[in-house]
C-alpha cells in the first residue's frame, strides 16, 4: 500500500539563507545574455534590483562575468594603446574572430580586417557614424559584439558625453503640470514648449540641476528614466547646452 503525503506549504522564512541565495543567483543567471541590463534582469527574474546587483558583484568577484556599459549605436568609443595586443597575440585574434563574426560568414572575414576596423574608431564619432563611414558589413560582423569585445579586452574605451548648461541660471518651469511631472521623476517638461513661454526653455528643475558637467548622459537617462534621443531633442531645442566628451 502506498501512502501519499499531503502537500505542505513552504514559507520563505523556513528556507535556509544559503538556499535562497542559490535560487536567486540561478534566477539571475538565466537572464544574463550579454544584452539585458540590470533593471531588465530584475524584471524578468522577478527579483529586486538590489539582489541582482549583489549577484553580479558576487560573480564579478570570482571573475565569472565582465561588466560593460549598455551598448547603443549612439555610444562613442576611442581606440586604446592595447590595440597592439591584437597585433602581437594570435590567440586574441582568434578569440575576436570567433566572437564577432556572424554564423556562416566567418570564412569571409579576415583577422586583418577586424584589426583595421578597431584602428578606425575615433573619439567624437558615434558607433552609427563609424559603421556608415567604414561601410561595416552587418551581415558578416556583429557590431555589438565587436564593440563589447574591444571594451572587455581594453582595446576600446567608452567616451562619455557630459551635457553642460550655459548662460543664465535656469528657473523652474511654470505651471502646476510641469511641477507635477518633476515630482513624478520626469526631467523634461512635457507641458511647456521649448522657447515659448517657459523661462528655462522647457527644462525641469531636476534635469537642469544635473547639467553641471558632473553627470554623463547615461547617468541622466537612468536617473530620469528618459531615453537619450528625448533628452538630446530637449537640449537642441533649448540651445544653451554644450557637450564635453571625456
Amino acid at each position: 500500500m502506498v501512502r501519499v503525503k499531503s502537500a505542505q506549504t513552504v514559507n520563505q522564512a523556513d528556507i535556509a539563507d544559503d538556499v535562497l541565495w542559490d535560487i536567486a543567483l540561478d534566477r539571475v543567471m538565466q537572464f544574463m545574455d550579454s544584452v539585458n541590463h540590470v533593471r531588465r534582469i530584475a524584471k524578468l527574474a522577478n527579483v529586486r534590483v538590489e539582489t541582482v546587483v549583489l549577484a553580479l558583484r558576487h560573480l564579478d568577484y570570482y571573475g565569472c562575468i565582465a561588466l560593460v556599459d549598455i551598448f547603443q549605436f549612439s555610444n562613442i568609443y576611442e581606440t586604446q594603446y592595447r590595440i597592439m595586443d591584437i597585433y602581437r597575440h594570435e590567440w586574441l585574434q582568434r578569440e575576436c574572430y570567433n566572437y564577432v563574426t556572424r554564423d556562416g560568414a566567418a570564412s569571409d572575414v579576415q583577422a586583418e580586417e577586424l584589426v583595421r576596423l578597431y584602428s578606425t574608431i575615433q573619439k567624437r564619432r558615434t558607433v552609427a557614424e563609424w559603421v556608415l563611414e567604414n561601410e561595416v558589413d552587418g551581415e558578416r560582423i556583429d557590431v555589438r559584439r565587436f564593440i563589447v569585445f574591444g571594451v572587455i579586452h581594453r582595446i576600446l574605451r567608452r567616451v562619455h558625453c557630459y551635457p553642460v548648461l550655459c548662460g543664465p541660471e535656469v528657473r523652474a518651469c511654470d505651471g502646476e503640470q510641469s511641477m507635477a511631472a518633476e515630482d513624478n521623476g520626469a526631467g523634461v517638461s512635457e507641458t511647456a514648449s521649448p522657447g515659448h513661454g517657459s523661462d528655462n526653455g522647457g527644462l525641469g528643475r531636476r534635469l537642469a540641476g544635473m547639467l553641471d558637467g558632473t553627470h554623463h548622459m547615461d547617468e541622466i537617462c537612468v536617473g530620469l528614466e528618459k531615453d537619450a534621443a528625448t533628452l538630446r531633442q530637449a537640449f537642441d531645442s533649448h540651445g544653451n547646452i554644450e557637450y564635453m566628451y571625456i
